[in-house]
C-alpha cells in the first residue's frame, strides 16, 4: 500500500486579495489559525511611536517582525475574539490590513504515523475537506455493529451514550470489526496511530452482536435507541438478504428523527437486495479497489447509492492496536464520516438534503450517471463541503458611530424553516441586547437595527462587540457572528432644575439634584451677580444616573455669602472627550425671617358647640404655616388648627370649636394661640397670642358615679362622683318620690372627682330602716342655670347579717355521676364557699359559686378533685356565705352513704349455656318502682379492655326481664349500670362463676374507655 504524498494532493489556486473591510471572512471558524496571534501590516509612513500607541490601545504585544514589508506578528490576551481585534485595528488609517496567522499545510496531512497507510483518505479528498472542518463535537455518529473498544487511544473522549443491546447495559465488548469501523469515522488527530474522516465528532457505539451474529430485532432496537438519543448519522456495516419489517420501520423512524442512515452493501459479489442497505431512505454503499473499480467481493444492485474504498483499509482494532481490513463494512463508514462533516458545517440540513449534497458532489465512475455498481459515484468529502451551504450568515457594519439617535443595520439569513434569534454580545461574551427572538425563517433576509442600547435601556460604551445569529431546527443549532466596533459619539446630558431658593441659616446645606446621561467628568461652579466665581462645588467623574451635591452657602474663603441671586453652572465631558451642553440654575439666597402678628377677636371665647373665629394671623409675605395650635394655661398644645397650610400676604382667620384633637370639649379656663411658620427659603418664625377666657355656656356638666351603692355598716360612709366641667351641685336622698334628706346644696364644684358623706340618718336624725333609696346628684352650668344635668345612684340600706339554714344531714350514693345533692337556704344573695371534708378532716374538694336568696343546691361532683371519690360512709360539708358588704356566716352539715336507691326493689341474674352453638346467655330480672334505664358493659379481665356495649335498655316501673347472649369465653365479666330519671347511676359487677351475690357486687363507676387500636384512637 503506497502512502499519500503532498505532491499527489490537489492544490488550491491562489485566492484574490481580501479587502480591508472583509476581515470577518478571514476569521471563519472553519479555518485553522493561531487563536491568539494576528499579522499586521502598517503603512510605510506610520512612525514607530504611532505603531506602539495603536498596539497598546488594544492591549496587543509585538512578538516578531519582518525586516522588509512592514509586517509584524502580535499576540492578543487570552479569550479575545480575533475578528473583533482585527476590526479594532482596521479603524486606524495607519494600518493597511490584518490577517490571521494561518497554519498552512499541503491540504491537511495529519502527523499520525498510520496516516501514511490510509490511502483511502486522499482518494475521497478528506485532507482538503479538513481545511474547512474536521467535524463538530455536537455531531454524533451511531455505530451499530459489534462492540467498540471505548478506551482505544484514538477514541477516548469521543464516546456518548454507549449501549449494549444484548445485555441492556452501557458496557461493550471490544470487537475488532466495530472498533475498525469507529476508527475509520472518527479516529483522533493525536500525532499517533490513524486519522478518521471526521476526527472531531462524537460516536455512539451500540453493540448488537452476540458472537458472530445479530438478529434483526436487536438491530431495530439499536436503531430506535440511536434515533432517540439524537444521533445525527447511523452507520450499519452489517446486512442480511432477508427482508425485515421491524427493521424497516426502525429505519423509517430514525429518518423522521432527522438521522442520516448509511449501510454496507455486503461482500458476496451478488446482485441481491441486502438489508438494511436496500431499504428506502438508507444510503447503500459498495466497495472500490485502489484502481477505482468495484471490488471482486462487493455486492451490487439498484439500491447502491455511493461507492467508497474498501480494500486494505487501515484503522483501529481492539487491544489498542491497528490493522487493515477489506469489505463494504469499511466503505460505509467513509460515507458516514463525510455525512458527519457536511452536518458539522450545516447541522440544520435534513437527511434528504445531506443525501442530495453527497449525490451532487460524488465522482462519477462506471457508466455515465447512476449505475448498479457505483451508484452516483465515489464519495468526495471536499466537494461535498464545497456544496454545503452555510446554515446561517449575519451581516453587520464594521463600525457604528453611536450618536444616541443613529442606528446600524444588521441582517441574518438562515435556512428556511429554522427558528432564528439574533443578539449583541460584549467582549466578555455576555448578551446585552436581543435584536430578534425565535423568528421563523423563510429563507430570506431578516433585518434588524441597533441604536447602541442594551436591554436595560442604557447605551454601550466604546469598544468591540459581536452580533451573534443563531438558527435552530429544534434538534441542532448553528451560530454565526460578526464584529462591530462601536464609537461613542453621544454627548453627555445633564438634567438640572432651573431655580432654587436657599437659606443657609434655615436649611444648613442646599442639596442640588441632577441626572447624568452617561459617565462623565462634571464640574459645578457658583457665580455672583457680577459673573465672578464664588466657589466650585463639584469637580469629579460621575457615573450615569441620578446624583446630588450640596452647598453650605459659603464662598471659596469659607465665608457666608450675602443674600442675593447667584448662578450655578454645570459642565460635562465624557471619557471620549464629548462635551455636553452647559446647564445653569438660579439660586436665591435669603436668610431673613418672615414677619407676622396674631390678634384675638375678643378676650372671651364663649363656647357654644359651633366653630367660631378664634384668632387672626397677619403676614407680610407668602408663608407656610407648618402648625397652628390652641394651648392651655400651662402651654400644652390641645388642638391643631392648621398643618403645612400656605397663606398669602395679608390677614387670615382660624376658627375653633372649643374641642381638643380627640374631639372632646375643653374644660373652661385660660387658653392661647400659637403659630409656627416659614417662608419659601425655609426661614422659620413663631408668634403667640395673649390669653383668652374659655366659657362654656351650652354644655351640661356631666355627673358620673357608680350607679349602685350599699350601706351595710352603721357610721359615716363616703360616696364618690365626678363632674365633666365646673358646676353647682345639689345632692338629695330620696325614698320613692319623697326627699329623705338634702346632703349637699347649691355648691360650686370643679371639673374633677369629688366625694360626699352620709351617716345613715334621715332629716330627723334617726337611722333609716333597711330598704331601697336613691341619691340624686344634680349639677347646673355656672354661666347658665337653665342648663342642668343629674345622675341617680341607687342605694340599698341593709344592716342585717346573712343567715344560712340547712337540713343538717344529707345522703349520697356511691359512684361519680350525680352522687348526691345538698340543699341549703340563704336569707340574702351571697358568694358561697363550700368545702367537703373526709372523716380525717382532709378536703375532698372545694367550690365557689354565687347563690341567690332562698333555697340553693350543689352537686357533690361539681367540685371534687380529679381522681377523688367517696370511699367513706360519712363526710362533713362546710358552707360559708359572704354578702355584698363582706359580712359572712358559716354553717356545717353531715353527709352519710346510702348504698342502694329506694326505687330499685330487686335484681337477680343467672347464666344458661347453649351446647349447640357454644354460646352463653346472661339473664337479668330487674324490679323498680319508677321508670329507669339500664346499660350493660362486657369486659375482658385478662386484657383489661371493654369488649361490647349492648343497649341501652329502658326499664318500666315493675319487673323487667332482659337476656344477652354471646360466644362463651373465659375471663369475661359484666358491669350493669342502672340510672334513674334524675341521672343518678349505680354499678354492679356480675361474674359467671360467682354465686355469693345474685344481684351483683356494687362497684364504683368503671373506666368506660376501651383499649382501642391505633386507627380507632386517631378516629376517636
Amino acid at each position: 500500500m503506497s502512502a499519500v504524498s503532498a505532491n499527489s494532493l490537489e492544490v488550491e489556486p491562489p485566492k484574490p486579495k481580501i479587502s480591508k473591510f472583509q476581515t470577518r471572512l478571514l476569521f471563519d471558524d472553519s479555518k485553522e489559525y493561531n487563536s491568539r496571534q494576528v499579522i499586521v501590516k502598517f503603512k510605510k509612513d506610520a512612525s514607530p511611536e504611532i505603531r506602539q500607541e495603536i498596539l497598546e490601545s488594544i492591549r496587543l504585544k509585538e512578538l516578531d517582525s519582518v525586516d522588509r514589508g512592514d509586517f509584524i506578528l502580535v499576540s492578543s490576551p487570552k479569550g479575545n475574539d480575533l475578528a473583533s481585534v482585527a476590526a479594532s485595528l482596521l479603524n486606524y488609517q495607519e494600518i493597511e490590513y490584518v490577517e490571521p496567522n494561518y497554519r498552512v499545510e499541503a491540504a491537511y496531512t495529519p502527523s499520525d504515523p498510520g496516516y501514511k497507510k490510509q490511502w483511502y483518505l486522499g482518494r475521497i479528498q478528506a485532507p482538503k475537506a479538513w481545511d474547512q472542518t474536521k467535524g463538530a463535537s455536537n455531531i454524533t455518529v451511531a455505530i451499530i455493529d459489534g462492540g467498540v473498544q471505548t478506551s482505544h487511544p484514538e477514541l477516548k473522549g469521543k464516546i456518548v451514550s454507549p449501549y449494549n443491546v444484548v445485555t441492556g447495559k452501557p458496557t461493550l465488548p471490544a470487537d475488532h470489526h466495530g472498533t475498525h469501523v469507529a476508527g475509520i469515522i472518527a479516529a483522533s488527530f493525536n500525532k499517533a496511530g490513524t486519522a478518521g474522516v471526521a476526527p472531531n465528532i462524537k460516536i455512539m457505539p451500540i453493540n448488537v452482536f452476540s458472537g458472530e451474529y445479530a438478529d434483526t430485532f436487536d438491530i431495530a432496537s439499536a436503531v430506535y435507541y440511536a434515533a432517540d438519543h439524537q444521533a445525527n448519522v447511523i452507520n450499519m456495516s452489517l446486512g442480511s438478504y432477508y427482508y425485515s419489517a421491524v427493521m424497516k420501520e426502525a429505519v423509517a423512524y430514525a429518518r423522521t428523527k432527522g438521522a442520516v442512515v448509511v449501510a454496507a452493501a455486503g461482500n458476496e459479489d451478488l446482485n441481491f437486495n441486502t438489508y438494511p442497505a436496500a431499504f428506502p431512505n438508507v444510503i447503500g454503499v459498495s466497495a472500490l479497489n485502489k484502481d477505482n473499480k468495484i471490488t471482486i467481493f462487493s455486492n451490487y444492485g439498484r439500491y447502491i447509492d455511493f461507492a467508497a474504498p474498501g480494500i486494505n483499509i487501515y484503522s483501529t482494532v481492539a487491544g489498542g492496536k491497528y490493522n487493515t481490513m477489506d469489505g463494504t463494512s469499511m466503505a460505509a463508514p467513509q460515507v458516514s464520516g463525510v455525512a458527519a462533516l457536511v452536518l458539522s458545517k450545516n447541522p440544520l440540513l435534513s437527511p434528504a438534503e445531506v443525501e442530495s449534497i453527497l449525490k451532487n458532489s460524488s465522482v462519477d465512475l462506471g457508466s455515465k450517471g447512476r449505475d448498479n455498481y457505483y451508484g452516483y459515484g465515489r464519495i468526495d468529502a471536499y466537494r461535498a463541503l464545497q456544496k454545503t451551504p452555510s446554515p446561517v450568515s449575519v451581516t453587520a457594519g464594521k463600525t457604528f458611530n453611536m450618536s444616541g439617535s443613529s442606528k446600524t443595520s444588521i441582517s441574518v439569513t438562515a435556512k428556511k424553516g429554522s427558528t432564528v434569534s439574533m443578539y449583541v454580545q460584549n467582549s466578555k461574551g455576555t448578551t446585552i441586547k436581543t435584536l430578534v427572538k425565535n423568528k421563523k425563517s423563510t429563507g430570506s433576509k431578516i433585518s434588524a437595527s441597533w441604536d447602541g442600547k442594551q436591554d436595560n435601556g442604557t447605551f454601550v460604551g466604546d469598544g468591540s462587540y459581536k452580533v451573534v445569529a443563531k438558527a435552530t431546527n429544534g434538534r441542532e443549532t448553528a451560530t454565526k457572528s460578526a464584529a462591530i466596533k462601536v464609537a461613542d459619539k453621544i454627548k453627555p446630558v445633564i438634567k438640572l432644575g432651573t431655580s432654587a431658593l436657599y437659606s443657609p441659616t434655615a436649611q444648613g446645606k442646599l442639596t442640588i439634584s441632577y441626572e447624568l446621561s452617561e459617565k462623565a467628568a462634571v464640574t459645578a461652579t457658583v457665580y455672583d451677580k457680577n459673573n465672578k466665581a464664588v466657589k466650585t462645588l463639584l469637580k469629579k467623574t460621575e457615573s450615569k444616573g441620578k446624583k446630588s451635591f450640596t452647598w453650605d452657602g459659603k464662598n471659596a474663603k469659607n465665608q457666608r455669602v450675602s443674600d442675593g441671586t447667584y448662578k450655578l453652572v454645570m459642565t460635562s465631558t465624557d471619557s471620549y472627550k464629548n462635551k455636553g451642553t452647559n446647564k445653569q440654575m438660579s439660586i436665591v439666597v435669603d436668610t431673613k425671617k418672615p414677619e407676622g402678628k396674631v390678634v384675638l377677636p375678643a378676650p372671651i371665647f364663649k363656647m357654644d358647640g359651633k366653630p367660631q373665629d378664634g384668632v387672626k394671623l397677619t403676614f407680610k409675605e407668602k408663608v407656610t404655616v407648618t402648625a397652628a395650635y390652641v394651648t392651655n394655661a400651662k402651654g400644652t398644645k390641645v388642638k391643631k388648627l392648621a398643618t403645612n397650610k400656605t397663606f398669602t400676604a395679608g390677614t387670615h382667620t382660624l376658627k375653633w370649636d372649643g374641642k381638643n384633637d380627640k374631639g372632646a370639649l375643653q374644660p373652661e379656663g385660660k387658653y392661647g394661640y400659637l403659630a409656627e411658620f416659614k417662608d419659601a427659603a425655609g426661614n422659620k418664625a413663631t408668634i403667640k397670642s395673649a390669653g383668652v377666657d374659655l366659657q362654656d355656656w351650652q354644655q351640661k356638666p356631666v355627673v358620673s358615679a357608680q350607679p349602685q351603692a350599699e350601706y351595710r355598716n352603721p357610721g359615716t360612709a363616703a360616696f364618690a362622683y365626678s363632674l365633666s366641667k365646673p358646676g353647682k351641685v345639689t345632692i338629695q336622698l330620696y325614698q320613692g318620690n319623697n326627699v329623705v334628706k338634702t346632703v349637699v346644696k347649691d355648691t360650686l364644684k370643679s371639673a374633677d372627682s369629688h366625694t360626699f358623706t352620709w351617716d345613715g340618718k334621715g332629716a330627723d336624725g334617726k337611722l333609716l330602716e333597711d330598704g331601697d333609696y336613691t341619691f340624686k346628684i344634680t349639677a347646673t352650668n355656672r354661666y347658665n342655670p337653665a342648663v342642668a344635668n343629674s345622675f341617680d345612684v341607687k342605694l340599698k340600706v341593709a344592716l342585717t347579717r346573712p343567715e344560712i339554714k340547712h337540713p343538717g344531714i344529707a345522703e349520697f350514693y356511691p359512684g361519680e355521676v350525680n352522687p348526691g345533692e345538698v340543699l341549703y337556704e340563704l336569707s340574702e344573695p351571697a358568694t358561697v364557699l363550700i368545702d367537703i371534708l373526709d372523716p380525717s378532716g382532709e378536703s375532698v374538694g372545694t367550690l365557689e359559686k354565687t347563690a341567690d336568696k332562698g333555697i340553693n343546691t350543689f352537686q357533690l361532683n361539681e367540685f371534687m378533685k380529679e381522681g377523688s371519690s367517696f370511699s367513706h360512709d360519712t363526710y362533713t360539708y362546710v358552707v360559708k356565705a359572704i354578702n355584698s358588704v363582706k359580712n359572712e356566716v358559716t354553717a356545717k352539715g353531715q353527709l352519710t352513704l346510702k348504698e342502694a336507691p329506694e326505687w330499685l326493689t330487686g335484681k337477680q341474674y343467672s347464666f344458661t349455656n347453649n351446647e349447640a352453638d357454644g354460646k352463653t346467655a346472661l339473664n337479668l330480672k330487674i324490679a323498680t318502682t319508677e321508670d329507669a334505664a339500664m346499660q350493660l358493659y362486657v369486659y375482658d379481665a385478662a386484657a383489661g379492655e371493654r369488649l361490647e356495649t349492648p343497649g341501652p335498655v329502658a326499664l318500666n316501673a315493675g319487673i323487667n326481664d332482659y337476656s344477652f347472649e354471646r360466644q362463651s369465653e373465659e375471663n369475661i365479666y359484666y358491669v350493669l349500670e342502672l340510672t334513674d330519671s334524675l341521672g343518678n347511676s349505680y354499678y354492679y359487677k356480675i361474674e359467671k362463676d360467682s354465686a355469693e351475690n345474685p344481684g351483683g357486687e356494687i362497684v364504683k363507676k368503671p373506666d368506660f374507655r376501651p383499649v382501642l387500636k391505633e386507627e380507632e384512637q386517631v378516629h376517636q
